[in-house]
C-alpha cells in the first residue's frame, strides 16, 4: 500500500466554497485525475495541513467520498484511495446500459431549449480541452454532460447514482480514454444525442444514448 504523498497534490479551492465542500472537492478532483492513485493512504491531519482546515471537514469530506466508494477504510484510522474491482465496473456497467438510455427518453421530453444551450456549451468546453491536450478536462466536461441529462429532467437520484457510477469507472479506466481520438468519439456522440435530445423524440435520445455507451471506453 502507498503511503501519503509529502507534497501537496491535493489543490486548494476558492476560500468562499464551505470548508467541507472545499475539501471534498479538492480530494475528488485529485483522485479523478490520477493524483492520488489507487491505494494511497490519506490521514485527516495530511490533508488539513495541505488545505488549510481543521479535521472535522476532512472527516466530513472522507464520509461522503467513503460513501461515493471513491475511498475505503483503511488501517490506523485512514482511508485509502478505491481500486475498483472488474466485476464492479462491469456491474456498473450493465446498470447505465440500463438506465441512461431511459433517462435520455425522459429528458428528451421534458428538456427546453436553455438545457440544450447549456450542453451545447459544455461540449464547446469539451472540444477546447480536446485541442489543448487536457484530458482530464475533457473527462470533466464528459461528466458535466451525463449528469446535465438527468437533471434537466428533473431525476436527481439518478443523477447522484450517474456521478457515482462514473467516478468509480474513470478510476478503472483513466488510461483508456486518455488518447485525443477516443476523446474525439466521444464528442462526436454527445452531439448525436444533443441533437437527438433537442429533436423531442424520446425513442431517438434512448437510441443514440444506447449506441454511444455501447461504444464508450467507459
Amino acid at each position: 500500500m502507498k503511503g501519503f504523498r509529502p507534497q501537496p497534490v491535493v489543490k486548494a479551492l476558492p476560500d468562499k466554497t464551505p470548508s467541507s465542500g472545499r475539501v471534498h472537492d479538492a480530494l475528488r478532483t485529485a483522485i479523478l485525475h490520477g493524483e492520488l492513485a489507487a491505494g494511497t493512504s490519506l490521514g485527516e491531519a495530511q490533508i488539513g495541513e495541505q488545505l488549510g482546515v481543521s479535521r472535522t471537514p476532512v472527516r466530513e469530506a472522507f464520509a461522503e467520498l467513503l460513501n461515493q466508494g471513491l475511498l475505503v477504510e483503511g488501517a490506523r484510522r485512514q482511508v485509502v484511495v478505491a481500486d475498483p474491482s472488474q466485476e464492479m465496473i462491469d456491474e456498473i456497467v450493465l446498470m447505465r446500459d440500463a438506465v441512461e438510455p431511459v433517462i435520455a427518453r425522459q429528458a428528451a421530453e421534458r428538456m427546453d431549449v436553455s438545457d440544450v444551450d447549456q450542453l451545447r456549451l459544455i461540449m464547446i468546453r469539451t472540444r477546447r480541452a480536446i485541442e489543448a491536450g487536457d484530458g482530464n478536462a475533457a473527462l470533466d466536461c464528459d461528466d458535466d454532460f451525463h449528469l446535465h441529462i438527468p437533471r434537466a429532467a428533473g431525476l436527481g437520484l439518478a443523477a447522484d447514482a450517474i456521478r457515482r457510477f462514473r467516478g468509480l469507472t474513470r478510476l478503472a479506466v483513466r488510461h483508456s480514454v486518455s488518447d485525443d481520438a477516443a476523446l474525439r468519439r466521444i464528442a462526436d456522440d454527445h452531439d448525436a444525442i444533443i441533437e437527438a435530445l433537442a429533436s423531442g423524440d424520446g425513442e431517438s435520445a434512448a437510441e443514440a444514448m444506447a449506441a454511444h455507451l455501447a461504444s464508450a471506453p467507459y
